[in-house]
């Protein structure tokens, strides 16, 4: 049996469980019964992260047994302290793996909804488009997210500047949610739309002169000539697109059921409005198109949770309501799961038997 198989069958599975894990009151029975899904689904995104073939597995194995090829010192760091050790492969990949599952945990506990719900939704889409695929800058951004999540000043902006130097894309999506937090803070509304105006024409502007990153990174170049992938290249698909216009669409349907002066949930509303940005002004090079979105809105699953958790947890909403919202999270999934390259990173991940 393939990993691809055991993972649409986890998935699908627990799915259908989805009740149990957005509703808010819950019993012991249901506190027991939600073990086994966390437990199932930690172990499933673990089971990929030790893998050992895939689509980003060569070139950072190469790197680990002493090709350098990769310059960032965060990362590096890590790879020298884990050689020090004479840790095998597997076992790196196992740490960073854990450092992920702790980041959604953190996540999960921040804005107070189910780790389950948070882990099928960040397994639907997130953990195969990024850590599947692109090791390292998932990496730095569940970095990010432990940071975001520190109630320490001190603690928050050692993780932030690790996540940086882990892999330097992870630099947008913090700026990104403290400028958001800054401007969801404000009290004045006009204040508010100003900012979010002002920083949207920059993005459009610096989005024609993708270039003028050279000067933060000597890559810059490379990328925008590098059509191997389409890398270089005009996007060609929206599902970006699609999928964090349908996140703020979703919110919006059930905002009546929700709290929006909460100010936890204001930054995440105002990054995914930034990431729509972000993708249509970088659409003609791809690779910044797709990456620079894909950090900007890390954080859109939780606006998903806890979206449906408050709907349909709410005393006050009718059971049509509450059905629907359940319907909505049905179909969430779903399309997370039907992303196109989905089955093709899927089916690269070998470990032992699979």
């Amino acid at each position: 049996m393939t990993y691809e198989i055991i993972y649409y069958l986890a998935i699908f599975l627990f799915t259908i469980f989805l009740p149990f894990f957005i509703m808010q009151e819950v019993n012991y029975l249901i506190r027991i019964f939600r073990i086994i899904p966390a437990v199932t689904l930690t172990i499933l995104y673990l089971i990929a992260a030790i893998r050992n073939d895939g689509i980003d597995f060569s070139n950072y194995y190469s790197d680990y047994i002493g090709i350098k090829t990769i310059p960032d010192k965060g990362y590096q760091f890590i790879v020298d302290i884990s050689r020090f050790f004479e840790l095998p492969y597997s076992a790196f990949l196992f740490i960073i793996g854990c450092i992920t599952i702790y980041a959604i945990y953190r996540i999960s506990t921040f804005y107070q909804v189910s780790y389950v719900l948070c882990l099928i939704l960040f397994l639907s889409h997130s953990a195969v488009v990024r850590d599947f695929s692109q090791m390292r800058i998932g990496l730095a951004i569940s970095l990010f997210m432990i940071g975001l999540t520190s109630r320490a000043l001190l603690e928050k902006w050692i993780f932030y500047i690790f996540s940086v130097l882990v892999h330097l894309t992870s630099l947008l999506g913090i700026l990104f949610y403290e400028s958001c937090c800054y401007i969801a803070n404000l009290k004045n509304k006009s204040y508010r739309i100003t900012l979010l105006l002002t920083l949207s024409i920059f993005i459009f502007s610096i989005g024609q002169f993708p270039e003028v990153f050279s000067f933060i990174d000597n890559r810059v170049d490379i990328y925008l000539n590098w059509h191997t992938s389409g890398y270089g290249l005009p996007v060609d698909g929206f599902t970006p697109l699609y999928l964090h216009v349908s996140t703020l669409l979703i919110y919006i349907f059930l905002n009546k059921q929700l709290n929006f002066e909460k100010l936890e949930l204001r930054p995440i509303v105002y990054l995914e409005f930034f990431g729509i940005i972000t993708f249509i002004a970088f659409g003609g090079f791809a690779i910044f198109a797709y990456r620079f979105t894909n950090v900007i809105t890390c954080l859109y699953f939780v606006l998903i949770a806890k979206s449906l958790t408050v709907a349909y947890s709410s005393k006050n909403i009718c059971h049509t309501k509450r059905w629907i919202s359940l319907v909505i999270g049905y179909c969430v999934i779903a399309f997370l799961l039907m992303r196109p390259g989905t089955s093709e990173i899927l089916s690269s991940i070998h470990f032992g038997l699979f």
